[in-house]
């Protein structure tokens, strides 16, 4: 799969488990969620050829588990080099964080989340 996408979808998989982790999916983390979804599907509908590819819609209707998110990331990861993976690394941490914080609250069970992935990928702890 092309790194690009893999990275996309695994924005939108970490999206997803972020917003649902504290079981509190709120209407603003929903939205955030729809509206890259709808924006990345718009635009590779742009490209037939990675809209094929793309298949980002049936992502956020999955449930994920933490160790899911983190091998995927890893897998990600080892496919790119040095540039490349602190690129995606800190696009998707970015991302995570903007999900975290969206409804106002960074939640006990978000933070744990978070802090675990960040340790599992790498990342230094703040």
């Amino acid at each position: 799969m092309n790194k690009t996408v893999a990275a996309i979808r695994l924005m939108a998989k970490a999206a997803t488990f972020f917003a649902q982790c504290d079981t509190e999916y709120s209407e603003q983390e929903r939205k955030f969620i729809d509206g890259f979804v709808s924006g990345i599907d718009h635009l590779s509908k742009l490209d037939e050829s990675l809209h094929s590819k793309m298949f980002i819609k049936h992502v956020v209707g999955e449930n994920y588990a933490l160790d899911h998110i983190v091998a995927e990331t890893l897998d990600l990861l080892d496919s790119c080099n040095e540039s490349e993976r602190r690129i995606i690394l800190y696009t998707i941490d970015d991302f995570i964080k903007t999900v975290i914080h969206l409804d106002g609250t960074a939640h006990r069970a978000e933070q744990m989340n978070y802090e675990t992935w960040r340790r599992e990928v790498g990342l230094e702890q703040d």
